[in-house]
């Protein structure tokens, strides 16, 4: 056959047998030996982890002989899926949170990529980022870019409260992937984002002229910084006073004298049209009585800017301050209000209180005196102080009014003792006065039962019921004393009172019987049922029960081509001619023969039929069956060719049989290993070993292969590249043992 489209020589075809969740569970099914059959000897295998990220996903393994060695006879043959990109995330933080994420320690097999410089055109604009993916890059620390540059900006912030400015918005970045755990791609980008500052100063204008004329608008606004950062600047504001009106201030509480000129609210008059304010004669009523009393008055000034810039004011009349400054009572009861500009008022004996109370806990006399001279109030309180029991039950109560002992004789009885014979039954109860209480008590204390007999007697405390106690019942107590179970399962309990109890079935009058296992058997014979077979005590014939039991009866390996050809011990599990075409397969795809020939030395009839399971190695492994060099086979022949030729069927015969050959142009030169295929029956190519450092298989990573690699690889060898993928079938793989395995159709 010619090389592949890739150039290399065709690879071995294989088909997976089963899958496993980890090396670990592979290794533990591989060491059951014969007792595991999922995935039989010589036959492979993937891992396939649930969390595609892991490094073992994708690998393959072959199951060998030897299942006692420390990876249960499974070697490994290669990696067909790399792990899966996570799901990027990504956090907005601030610069320091992510150079921490630059810095912290993870996993030698988590992947960390973040910035560690950057390039720029002659204007200075940003053009390409240097990352630890870099050579030489991996340790330096993180860097951040200013956004000015990155973005072809001017963007600059205000000031500090120190007055320093800080002109660029700064930014980095940091990725940080994992190979496992929550299979998660992290992207942290962090910020320093300036805020614009505006300051302001204010001064005030006023809205008239200097001849006191008002001006619309006299409001100014005017930036006073030097302009040189844009979002910082300073603004002088020039805010106009109100415009002119009349105004009241300054409320408050004064003491007249005859200087102050003080005037009433209606001395006051304004021009309706004009707003013009005109001031009448000085004085209120009752100032002149005011200044001479020396009383407190409530006033406030008025300022009336008509035609004037500063008015002076006019001190305006309120009314009096009239306050309580103090309040007295005498202990006779006169209520005293001393007002503050008012007269005092005098309130004469309005007030009564309670000055004292008095109680006699003897006597019960209680006394109430008050303040002005009210007699005092006197009555007498009756409640009882004690109270006293007599042996008799006689109850006193003695009062406080009067020293009255209140007497109620035999109102309260109680037990003073109580008696009771344990033996007879006999009851007394005595009391504090009159006579015992005696009652004649009956108890049953023991009960005897005759077990020959059954008979149930009961003794009483009280001698006179029965005789001397005793009372015979007239029931009797059946005991089992003995049971018997006939072969078919009949129980027969034996009695006491002479009487056989046969159990029946409830509901009804037949017979119980207790269903038991006299034997279990499995047929041995190639064409038997294999299901096992149970006789019971209650059944005349024996019953098949549950699915059949099938082992492996036989394992012959053919001579012809090494396959491995088994037989199964049940019926079921092996194929007959009606489930057969014509090649020998069935629906599924699996060969079976018949006619085989045992390790016993018997061949079988041709209805049963053995799976074959194709070709295995030989207990010695791979073995070099001889070397050839090109004089062997002859100038310009081609070693495939003559191979096929030389040997179509392999080598079958004497010591060399199943083992590979080696071929180099001369003896000096590398060795290229040949085997054959006994289910293709052709030659292929194994690979070369050599010391030239050249390779037949290489794996590397998308992106990372340099020329040094391709020289390295053999002409005839086979390149892997491993790329991101999605989208994986994590479904189990079908159980190769099954019957009914069509995976690969």
């Amino acid at each position: 056959m010619a090389d592949s489209f890739y150039g290399g020589h065709n690879g071995v075809s294989f088909v997976l047998s089963g899958r496993f969740d980890s090396i670990k569970d592979m290794v533990q099914a591989f060491k059951r030996g014969d007792e595991f059959t999922d995935v039989w000897y010589n036959e492979y295998c993937i891992i396939d982890t649930p969390n595609k990220n892991s490094v073992d996903n994708g690998k393959i393994y072959q199951r060998g002989l030897d299942y006692t060695n420390d990876m249960g006879g499974a070697n490994y043959k290669g990696n067909i899926v790399g792990p899966m990109s996570g799901t990027p995330f990504m956090q907005m933080n601030t610069i320091q949170e992510v150079k921490n994420q630059s810095t912290k320690a993870i996993p030698d097999d988590w992947e960390r990529v973040y910035p560690t410089g950057y390039s720029t055109d002659a204007q200075g604009h940003v053009t390409g980022y240097k990352t630890t993916l870099d050579d030489g890059e991996a340790g330096k620390p993180i860097v951040t870019f200013p956004f000015s540059k990155a973005h072809d900006t001017s963007l600059v912030p205000g000031k500090d409260e120190n007055g320093n400015y800080t002109d660029e918005i700064s930014w980095t970045w940091c990725n940080i992937r994992t190979p496992d755990g929550n299979k998660s791609s992290w992207y942290y980008v962090g910020f320093t984002i300036p805020y614009p500052v505006f300051e302001y100063d204010t001064h005030v204008v006023s809205q008239y002229n200097a001849s006191g004329n008002y001006q619309a608008d006299t409001t100014s606004v005017e930036r006073t910084d030097d302009k040189s950062h844009p979002f910082f600047s300073s603004w002088d504001f020039g805010i106009p006073k109100g415009i002119k009106g009349d105004a009241i201030r300054n409320l408050r509480v004064i003491t007249p004298t005859s200087s102050d000129v003080i005037y009433a609210a209606s001395a006051i008059s304004v021009d309706g049209t004009s707003g013009k304010v005109t001031l009448g004669a000085a004085g209120y009523d009752g100032q002149a009585d005011d200044i001479k009393a020396g009383r407190q008055i409530l006033v406030f000034d008025m300022y009336y800017y008509d035609n004037q810039i500063n008015p002076k004011p006019a001190m305006v009349y309120v009314g009096d301050f009239n306050k309580i400054d103090e309040i007295t009572l005498a202990d006779d009861g006169t209520l005293t209000v001393d007002f503050s500009h008012n007269d005092n008022t005098v309130f004469s004996r309005k007030i009564r209180w309670i000055t004292s109370t008095t109680l006699s806990p003897d006597t019960g006399v209680f006394t109430v005196n008050y303040n002005n001279g009210t007699p005092a109030f006197v009555t007498t309180l009756d409640w009882i102080k004690s109270i006293s029991l007599d042996d008799d039950g006689t109850i006193h109560y003695y009062h406080t009014k009067n020293n009255v002992d209140e007497e109620h004789n035999n109102v309260i009885k109680w037990v003073t003792s109580v008696d009771l014979n344990t033996s007879t039954g006999a009851f007394v109860m005595n009391f504090n006065y009159g006579d015992p209480l005696k009652r004649q008590l009956d108890w049953v204390d023991d009960v005897y039962i005759d077990e020959e007999t059954g008979e149930i007697t009961v003794h009483h405390v009280n001698s006179s019921v029965g005789k001397d106690g005793n009372v015979v019942l007239p029931a009797k107590l059946k005991l089992i004393t003995s049971a018997d179970v006939t072969t078919d399962g009949v129980i027969t309990m034996h009695t006491n009172t002479n009487t056989d109890i046969t159990l029946k079935q409830q509901g009804s009058d037949n017979d119980f019987h207790v269903k038991t296992v006299e034997k279990i058997l499995l047929n041995t014979g190639i064409l038997s049922d294999k299901r096992l077979q149970v006789k019971y005590n209650t059944e005349r014939d024996n019953i098949f029960i549950g699915d059949p039991i099938n082992y492996v009866q036989d394992m012959v390996v053919r001579q012809s081509d090494f396959h491995l050809l088994v037989l199964f011990n049940d019926p079921t599990h092996r194929a007959t001619a009606a489930d057969l075409d014509k090649n020998g397969k069935d629906k599924n795809g699996v060969q079976w023969v018949a006619n085989v020939v045992g390790s016993d030395g018997v061949e079988t009839s041709t209805s049963v039929y053995w799976r074959d399971y194709g070709t295995i190695k030989d207990q010695n492994g791979v073995l070099v069956g001889f070397n050839l060099t090109q004089s062997d086979i002859g100038e310009g022949e081609d070693i495939l060719s003559y191979l096929n030729t030389t040997y179509p069927n392999g080598l079958t015969g004497g010591a060399t049989s199943q083992k590979i050959v080696t071929f180099a142009p001369t003896e000096s030169e590398s060795k290229e290993f040949y085997a054959f295929d006994y289910n293709k029956y052709a030659w292929y190519y194994l690979g070369t070993i050599s010391d030239t450092g050249s390779r037949d298989v290489m794996l590397r990573k998308q992106g990372e292969l340099s020329d040094t690699d391709l020289r390295n690889l053999n002409t005839k060898g086979l390149l892997f590249k491993i790329v991101p993928t999605s989208g994986l079938k994590t479904d189990a793989i079908p159980a190769f043992w099954s019957k009914n395995y069509t995976a690969w159709k």
